[in-house]
């Protein structure tokens, strides 16, 4: 893969770099990896050491490899990698489902409803990866990194997926993993008082979550009423919404 296809506004003279690798940490890195340095916490130094070929940054330094910047690392990271797969979502629909409690449950209920109607159907979420009732992959977070995420769709893709059920974290929207990805369905389930050591508080916790629900982002929106910040989320994106 050339870099020129993974990356926005590639520079001209890096544009043919040869690809063979996507990583945000340096363990990961392997000869012709692109590395994508999401702040001080991972070693560049060490990421070419292993072979890393280009470094992707918001604070771009001098390097012995060439260096790209970009204004959201995070964001260059999860197209890049739905580039280096193939845009796997491309030819499949999505249900993302939000909420403090009931993603499990609900998209388990959505994927059998699903399955039932002879759709074929992939699950992402907190137990794993899943064709049917089949476990591809347990990576341990509701939501997938980019690259575990997008090589799990290309997965999907590739064995006839039809329609995928995802449960999308606070912190997957915050983090912007799945920013590549238009949700045929968006559905909100809750808000509880949870992960205040990364949001603060419940309002940042909140608008996390809202960003699922933006126009641009989802077809469909289903809502619980119930909720107040349900009601919050109908009365700001109130078009093609269920409750």
């Amino acid at each position: 893969m050339l870099l020129k296809n993974l990356i926005e506004n590639c520079p001209e003279n890096l544009q043919e770099i040869y690809v063979g690798n996507i990583a945000f940490r340096e363990e990961q890195c392997t000869r012709d990896t692109l590395f994508f340095r999401l702040g001080d916490k991972y070693s560049e130094a060490e990421a070419i050491k292993r072979g890393a070929c280009c470094i992707v940054t918001e604070n771009p330094a001098e390097s012995t490899v060439p260096v790209i910047a970009v204004n959201s690392v995070r964001k260059a990271l999860a197209y890049a990698s739905a580039g280096f797969y193939g845009n796997p979502q491309n030819g499949m629909r999505f249900a993302g489902i939000t909420g403090t409690n009931g993603k499990t449950t609900t998209s388990f209920m959505l994927a059998s409803i699903l399955s039932c109607a002879g759709i074929k159907t992939g699950i992402i979420g907190t137990l794993g990866a899943y064709i049917g009732r089949e476990k591809i992959f347990f990576g341990g977070m509701t939501t997938p990194d980019p690259p575990e995420l997008f090589r799990t769709l290309d997965t999907m893709r590739r064995r006839g997926v039809e329609c995928v059920v995802m449960e999308v974290s606070a912190h997957a929207l915050a983090l912007e993993k799945t920013e590549p990805l238009f949700f045929d369905v968006a559905a909100f389930t809750n808000l509880g008082r949870d992960h205040m050591d990364f949001f603060g508080d419940k309002a940042h916790y909140a608008a996390a979550k809202e960003k699922l629900f933006g126009e641009n982002r989802r077809k469909y929106a289903v809502i619980n009423a119930d909720d107040e910040e349900g009601r919050k989320i109908i009365s700001e994106n109130p078009s093609d919404v269920i409750t």
